[in-house]
């Protein structure tokens, strides 16, 4: 899908949207990328994965984007939604946790709005996390890219794409079975953060394919406890698996909840809270990708 242009409007309010969020120049840069590159496609030039600089306002440096990919989907998702603007602002964060990084876009948000903060990425596909390394580089050890996929133990992970339709975005692992060789091996969050040299994690971004079933059934409590801020994407699966998991966790604590399009946030409060999680009738689901 062709996501800066489609699902956004055509024609002139097309135009005044990408300038609004991207800036005129930087908007025009774009469209001129994306004509281009179609016009050499049509003439036969294999473009696709062809990578192009997108330049977009309050961003130190431009990022990198494959063109006839997920990549400008996700882009859209990140710079012209604002997905994550809706976490509001939190003081003076240290280390985000970036689990699902893909090639790095919502990384490169949080590194220019929080400026004193470090960032982890951990994305599991090869080619998606060398562009996430590629358009991080500029930060210099302010970033960290960790090619794994976040999992409740460290164990053998095979790839899988449930819906082809999602390209490099809907990626996802499960356990090797007796056999199977394994793709990679898993990492889990605490591990991540005990490597970090950091006590918490201010903002912990998840969005693993249906592997936050699996992350928050187990093993959660250590790094849990010490996480401030959370956004993830609950994805949708027969039996509710991925929200029961999610809220069962979060209602070990006193935190606030709230939603906003596709995304899930809570904002964790020192100490525990004795209530029970919410039903599951209140929760807010996405499907999966």
């Amino acid at each position: 899908m062709d996501a800066l242009t489609s699902p956004a409007p055509q024609g002139d309010s097309e135009i005044e949207l990408l300038t609004d969020r991207l800036g005129l120049l930087q908007a025009l840069s774009f469209k001129g990328y994306r004509g281009l590159f179609k016009l050499l496609s049509r003439l036969g030039l294999p473009m696709d994965k062809r990578r192009y600089p997108v330049h977009i306002k309050g961003l130190q440096h431009p990022v990198q984007c494959r063109f006839q990919t997920s990549d400008d989907w996700v882009l859209s998702q990140i710079f012209i939604d604002g997905e994550y603007e809706q976490l509001g602002n939190v003081e003076a964060p240290q280390l985000i946790l970036d689990c699902g990084a893909n090639v790095g876009y919502s990384a490169v948000y949080f590194l220019n709005k929080y400026p004193q903060a470090q960032v982890i990425a951990v994305e599991p596909d090869e080619d998606n996390a060398a562009l996430c390394r590629r358009n991080l580089a500029p930060y210099g050890d302010r970033a960290r890219v960790i090619q794994s996929a976040i999992w409740s133990h460290s164990t053998g992970l095979v790839f899988e794409q449930a819906d082809s339709r999602c390209g490099e975005w809907g990626i996802s692992v499960r356990p090797v079975k007796p056999g199977e060789r394994p793709a990679l091996i898993a990492t889990d969050i605490a591990t991540v953060l005990a490597e970090s040299g950091c006590d918490r994690i201010d903002i912990l971004k998840v969005d693993i394919e249906t592997a936050e079933a699996e992350v928050f059934s187990h093993n959660y409590r250590p790094w849990l406890d010490r996480v401030g801020h959370l956004a993830i994407e609950i994805h949708q699966v027969p039996g509710d698996v991925c929200a029961q998991a999610v809220y069962q966790a979060l209602g070990h604590y006193d935190c606030d909840i709230w939603e906003a399009g596709e995304l899930t946030f809570a904002k964790l409060k020192p100490g525990h809270a004795p209530t029970a999680p919410p039903a599951l009738a209140a929760i807010p689901l996405t499907e999966a990708r």
